[in-house]
């Protein structure tokens, strides 16, 4: 694929990306903004758009003279399969480099069944979805999966993921790159949903951000000087087992009093329920399923107007609220971006929240962080595809080829 081989020429690269940040643009633009000549922007503008990654998209402004032609990346000229590999569903969709889903599916699990029958369906279903949109395979860049984390992988490459399926020592990278014949890359689901906010969501003018994932688990992805910040072990963002309590409750981790063990979609089930045996005059609003709750019986309680759920919801959303002040305190963010599915409790969670916050961030600028909700439902998928884009258009990765 002759993309990638330009990809991997450093000033090509550099050039490619200026276009893909700030484009539409000129060539006399890039020229001045780049400290490259005009006639060696020219001769490589013309190599990109004769490979059609780059193309000519309208004119531009003119103080006197002839209006310059501006340029712009070329979004289908090739296409990223993103993966969500989630504890209730497998999410699969195939994007251009604009973001733009081409073709997407959902897969119900609720956990259940084994990686190596998920991974056959994901191969089969991609498959199958390529030849409907009919994708050549020579235009993927690669696949990209998110999965919950912490990955806790061995030395040899064996995964273990507390309640995940029955990955406890299996060779997950291994058995997900066997699958494909177009390179497979693994991350936290929390990092390439913080990848999709800064490409494609409320994180495109933002260089400084922390996405805070707040669903089954609480986790964030760290953006830091407008690129993912994996940390020396990648490991970093693991904000759901800082401790809060250290009397608390047992983690799944083994730790005690961690941040998932006082505010998640479990956790909320669980407080919910235990209350309804104790005030058992709000059962009417559960419908027939009282016996086993679901996060979507919350919400509906919640918007239905349960005294219960929404004491039970304030409380959850003053412990995140804790846990999004620490992470202010410690990396003094441009903002913060909310995402998974507790953000279904809307403004009584989300208000909770920013007033935890304001009461607890010591810093006078600090208390006033923008805290946003993410505009994506699918920000796992998105922004696993975004992570193969990311990692094909890297800068560090060209300069290992000059």
């Amino acid at each position: 694929m002759k993309i990638i081989e330009l990809l991997k020429e450093y000033q090509m690269n550099k050039l490619i990306n200026f276009i893909r940040e700030q484009g539409p643009i000129s060539r006399v633009e890039l020229s001045k903004r780049l400290g490259i000549s005009q006639p060696t922007v020219t001769r490589m503008i013309e190599k990109l758009i004769q490979e059609q990654l780059v193309i000519e998209n309208g004119l531009g402004h003119s103080s006197g003279g002839r209006r310059p032609v501006l340029l712009s990346i070329n979004r289908t000229c090739c296409y990223s399969i993103g993966i969500e590999i989630g504890r209730s569903a497998v999410k699969m969709a195939i994007t251009d480099l604009s973001g733009n889903m081409i073709t997407y599916q959902i897969k119900e699990t609720n956990n259940k069944g084994s990686m190596t029958d998920i991974i056959l369906y994901i191969r089969e279903s991609t498959e199958k979805m390529l030849v409907e949109e009919k994708i050549d395979q020579s235009k993927l860049l690669g696949v990209g999966i998110g999965i919950p984390g912490p990955i806790n992988e061995s030395r040899e490459g064996f995964i273990t993921i507390p309640n995940f399926y029955d990955v406890t020592n299996v060779p997950l990278r291994r058995m997900l790159q066997n699958a494909f014949t177009i390179p497979v890359t693994l991350d936290v689901n929390a990092n390439v949903a913080a990848l999709a906010e800064r490409w494609f969501g409320k994180g495109v003018r933002s260089n400084h951000f922390v996405y805070i994932m707040a669903d089954a688990g609480i986790g964030s992805g760290i953006i830091v000087n407008g690129e993912l910040h994996r940390g020396n072990h990648r490991e970093s963002g693991l904000i759901g087992h800082s401790t809060v309590d250290m009397f608390g409750d047992r983690c799944s981790c083994g730790n005690y009093g961690c941040l998932e063990t006082l505010v998640s979609t479990t956790k909320i089930i669980k407080n919910v329920c235990d209350q309804l045996e104790i005030n058992p005059h709000e059962k009417q609003l559960f419908f027939e399923n009282r016996e086993n709750l679901t996060f979507e019986d919350i919400v509906f309680s919640l918007q239905s107007g349960s005294s219960i759920t929404q004491k039970v919801v304030e409380e959850a959303g003053q412990f995140l609220g804790i846990g999004v002040a620490n992470v202010i305190s410690f990396f003094d963010p441009e903002m913060i971006v909310i995402g998974g599915r507790l953000i279904q409790l809307g403004d009584i969670f989300l208000d909770a929240l920013r007033k935890a916050v304001q009461s607890r961030v010591v810093g006078t600028g600090g208390k006033y962080t923008p805290i946003m909700v993410t505009d994506s439902y699918d920000g796992v998928v998105l922004g696993a595809a975004a992570l193969v884009i990311n990692e094909a258009f890297s800068i560090e990765k060209a300069h290992l080829f000059v």
